[in-house]
């Protein structure tokens, strides 16, 4: 009798572990992410960037993805004195589409896609929505500066 319990017991954990795992399995691969914000009133009060920047940490804080802002990265090389707030700054200023980059933006854009590419990560740049196709939004409103790269965890 005892050895029929432990068979029936183990068979349902066994069963419990599977359909979590399934469940786990269609919730972070099979479901399109953009379900998360149907209902987020939130999101659905942004617009263009913000929506971007506001799209990509939520998807941080559920695991599906590494966000790592390119102007983060440039604030963390002044912490640790690798650069000057006047670079810093020069470094920020990008421009629409990675053509209109200086070449000081383009170097630290390099270096960004180099120090995180040799840790395993894929970098993508993300273009700035315009504002009725022809100028950029306001900073401040749109966290222009942080919807531009953004690094995703390369599946093995």
């Amino acid at each position: 009798m005892t050895k029929y319990l432990l068979k029936r017991l183990l068979h349902g954990l066994f069963s419990i572990v599977v359909v979590v795992a399934i469940v786990m399995i269609l919730i972070y691969s099979l479901m399109d992410r953009t379900f998360i914000f149907s209902a987020d009133s939130v999101y659905s009060h942004m617009a263009n960037n913000q929506k971007e920047v506001y799209k990509y940490r939520k998807w941080e804080e559920y695991g599906y993805l590494d966000y790592v802002p390119y102007a983060d990265y440039l604030i963390e090389l002044y912490d640790n004195g690798e650069i000057s707030a006047e670079t810093r700054e020069e470094a920020a200023n990008f421009g629409r589409t990675a053509h209109n980059d200086s070449e000081i933006v383009r170097e630290y854009v390099a270096k960004f896609t180099d120090h995180y590419e040799s840790k395993g990560y894929t970098v993508v740049r993300m273009d700035a929505k315009l504002v009725g196709g022809k100028s950029l939004p306001p900073a401040a409103s749109s966290s222009f500066s942080h919807t531009r790269i953004f690094r995703f965890p390369t599946v093995c």
